[in-house]
């Protein structure tokens, strides 16, 4: 089966921390709903697969677009590909889009439209954090949100939080996870912040009025959530994401396990699952101009080696709890796969005696702690050279 992802760049206003592409600017969300369906009918005359058992609406801020784009979006996906029954449908939504009568009458429609899993933009319970952040909502707009979104019938729910922000301490970290924990969430999705430099933070960084937090808080914070969503019933399935069993995200684990998805709008990335990638470019005008022209819109495409491939899995698959295959690399590598074990093993062994990675008959992996540092051990057990 594969995955379909929309990427809807609409924002109400920029996070301070935000560097994903996305638009203030509302005003072509008709045109966009068009030309997202339009790329849609392109894209499959050069896809295989026609049903799909996941959809995601990411962003950017979905629940900015209205009812009746959001209708027209899930009524026209529906008219061209098959939704297998039991399809998770995923929408990201912010606290603030969901508030009163309104927000309640939105939810409804879209649990009747077939959206039966929601991603809510909380990141923190305590007014000051929010605010820091700039977002658009407050904790107690967050709090309603999740009541509303039970009162609609949604029975899994994603929540996001961040950490490792400059001014937070573990006590502080403590209380937002107590925060959390409180809104008994199907899923969490716990990002500790990154100071990307093209960001309002990373301009007030370079300038000196914001200090980053230490690297040693954001292992202290890392490993608290760990401990303590754990005790709580919570599954820690891959680094950034903690789920109830049973209700870890399929969208997200089809990425992680190179299976194809098909993604749309601007800025989307997507593969067939084996060689080929393609990425949308990050701009809206050309996007939309390019499919009311009946063209696909500017993108980059790479097709991968054979160690790309395999390095993409590495790099994926040791992020998640399962680890990594032997026999899916050796599916990858063919003939090259002999060296890279015998190299790989070396490296592991010494990581394992580190209790920074595991392994058994058929995977490998990383500890909790070995993923502190997933990035750099990854890289040790990657291929350099392309396999023969």
């Amino acid at each position: 089966m594969a995955g379909l992802y929309i990427h809807v760049p609409y924002c109400r206003q920029a996070c301070s921390y935000c560097d994903f592409f996305f638009s203030t600017d509302q005003r072509t969300r008709p045109r966009f709903v068009q030309a997202v369906l339009s790329e849609l009918r392109l894209r499959l005359s050069e896809w295989s697969a026609t049903e799909f058992d996941t959809l995601y609406f990411g962003g950017g801020t979905p629940s900015l677009l209205s009812v009746e784009e959001i209708t027209a979006l899930m009524q026209g996906i529906r008219s061209l590909v098959t939704l297998s029954p039991d399809a998770e449908v995923t929408l990201e939504a912010n606290p603030d889009d969901l508030d009163g009568d309104e927000g309640l009458s939105r939810l409804d429609t879209w649990r009747r439209l077939g959206i039966n899993r929601l991603s809510l933009g909380v990141q923190s319970f305590a007014e000051g954090e929010l605010r820091w952040m700039n977002r658009a909502h407050t904790a107690a707009q967050s709090s309603a949100a999740v009541s509303s979104a039970r009162a609609a019938g949604f029975d899994n729910l994603n929540l996001d939080a961040i950490f490792h922000l400059p001014s937070m301490n573990l006590g502080d970290w403590a209380d937002t996870l107590d925060a959390f924990l409180a809104m008994q969430p199907e899923h969490l999705s716990v990002y500790g912040l990154t100071i990307e430099p093209r960001t309002a933070l990373g301009h007030a960084v370079a300038r000196g009025s914001t200090t980053p937090a230490p690297d040693e808080r954001f292992a202290e914070q890392f490993l608290l959530a760990h401990e303590r969503l754990t005790a709580a019933g919570y599954i820690h399935y891959e680094v950034s994401n903690y789920a109830q069993p049973g209700r870890a995200s399929r969208h997200n684990q089809g990425y992680w396990q190179g299976r194809p998805w098909l993604a749309l709008g601007p800025s989307a990335e997507g593969s067939d699952g084996a060689v080929l990638r393609y990425r949308n470019l990050p701009m809206l005008h050309p996007y939309l101009d390019a499919l009311e022209a009946g063209q696909l819109p500017p993108a980059t495409k790479d097709r991968l080696s054979a160690s790309e491939r395999a390095n993409e899995y590495l790099l994926t698959s040791l992020r998640t709890h399962s680890g990594c295959s032997l026999a899916k690399m050796s599916g990858l590598l063919g003939a090259g796969y002999a060296p890279w074990l015998a190299a790989a093993t070396e490296q592991l062994t010494l990581l394992i005696q580190q209790c920074l990675a595991w392994q058994n008959n058929t995977h490998f992996g990383l500890t909790v702690r070995g993923w502190l540092t997933a990035d750099g051990l990854t890289a040790s057990l990657m291929l350099h050279t392309d396999a023969p």
